[in-house]
């Protein structure tokens, strides 16, 4: 605003026509300098501090890809696929080997592959204690941001490190339960960033069956039900994202922690190791599929590029910069 009182103070009009057009070139340099000053500031400093900007991350655990894809195909999950069409999306994403909850959900989490992170156990143990790296979660804390996460897995209260999280909700029930948790968490207190967690595709393959590409074995009926409920619990999320009038300032990610095969997981074989990476909200960027490589430790630090914070240099993941608008998808990573 000073700039331009600047200007409004310079055309007097006892001035000579040489000296109005002087004052009108010099103006215009004054309002071009301040424009690219706005720039730069854009540019070099965290998106955060210039508007609040929210992210989500919505984790179907056991969400096997091909499956998704298939369901999306025969418009069976509505949801997804509209958000598919609305941002950037791979259904080759890839998570860590071994594919295990624990461990994979540790480096979407923090960045940082299994040898970074430490987090090689798969089941609570009390003993164990929290992951020892800094998560996304503390990150934001540390930046004054407030967070909170709700999941299904009991095992997942050893990434909500004390003081990072301001609510953690463990709910041992079904995605909708778990999707209603997290509204009525947002409403009381609309953080800017939120881990949800769906457990129902990994209960139901491990109960049921995840089928077999390779064999021609075709998911079981109740995972492919698994998929279609978390997709209708998506839908309770994103429907109150909007509602809320938050929706234009979000980073949205729904991903999955490894997929499945038969009644198991954990090997390093494609159909276990293969995972979607959907970005949608008003913060991503409409680019359809996306033709790069996408890993889960990925998750951290593009969430971070959202928020507008510094992301770790020793990080094994980078932003994916493509599945965000500018200019977040401009601003300098640190």
């Amino acid at each position: 605003m000073s700039v331009f009182h600047t200007y409004y103070g310079y055309g007097k009009q006892s001035q000579s026509g040489d000296a109005r057009m002087n004052n009108r070139v010099f103006a215009s340099l004054m309002v071009c300098g301040c424009l690219v000053s706005v720039l730069v500031v854009l540019i070099s400093q965290p998106f955060g501090h210039v508007m609040e900007n929210r992210a989500v991350i919505v984790s179907w655990d056991g969400g096997k890809p091909s499956a998704i894809g298939r369901l999306v195909a025969r418009g069976q999950l509505p949801v997804v696929a509209q958000l598919m069409r609305q941002g950037a999306y791979t259904l080759t994403a890839r998570t860590i080997v071994p594919s295990s909850t624990l461990p994979s959900h540790a480096s979407m989490l923090s960045g940082l592959t299994p040898e970074g992170h430490k987090v090689f156990w798969n089941n609570y143990q009390a003993d164990k204690g929290y992951i020892q790296v800094p998560t996304v979660f503390l990150l934001a804390k540390q930046a004054g941001l407030m967070t909170g996460m709700v999941y299904s897995k009991k095992k997942l209260h050893h990434l909500a490190v004390p003081g990072s999280v301001d609510e953690e909700i463990f709910v041992a029930e079904d995605a909708s339960s778990v999707a209603r948790h997290s509204v009525r968490l947002l409403k009381r207190n609309p953080v800017h960033l939120l881990f949800v967690h769906f457990s129902d595709p990994d209960a139901a393959g491990h109960q049921d069956g995840w089928g077999s590409d390779k064999k021609g074995e075709p998911p079981s009926p109740a995972f492919l039900d698994a998929l279609k409920a978390c997709d209708r619990a998506t839908g309770l999320l994103v429907t109150f994202l909007k509602s809320a009038g938050l929706w234009d300032r979000t980073l949205l990610i729904v991903t999955a922690d490894h997929g499945g095969q038969g009644k198991q997981h954990g090997s390093a074989d494609d159909e276990d190791v293969l995972i979607p990476w959907v970005a949608s909200g008003g913060l991503a960027a409409k680019k359809g599929k996306l033709w790069l490589m996408v890993k889960t430790m990925d998750t951290a630090p593009t969430v971070l590029l959202a928020l507008g914070l510094p992301i770790p240099s020793d990080w094994d993941g980078k932003p994916i910069r493509n599945a965000l608008k500018p200019p977040i998808s401009f601003i300098r990573a640190y």
